[in-house]
């Protein structure tokens, strides 16, 4: 399956905080900035995300109600 551009670049934004050497994203609560390395407020914090990408969040949206870990790697493995 061939993801579009805006799909492949929100993807990339979650799976990058995976790891010991993931990056750190920086999200925006109401004019206050958060660091945060999990994949799964990072998956959540991004807008208009596109019908693809909702998918992929529901898939790390019910590993976490049913593993409590792992969300990242859903979606880095459903990529």
């Amino acid at each position: 399956m061939k993801l579009d551009r805006l799909t492949k670049e929100q993807v990339n934004i979650v799976t990058d905080t995976m790891g010991p050497n993931g990056r750190l994203t920086i999200l925006d609560y109401d004019a206050e900035a958060l660091a945060t390395k999990d994949g799964y407020n990072t998956c959540y914090s991004i807008p208009n995300p596109t019908p693809i990408f909702k998918l992929l969040r529901q898939a790390s949206k019910q590993q976490a109600l049913e593993q409590g870990d792992g969300t990242t790697g859903v979606i880095n493995l459903a990529y």
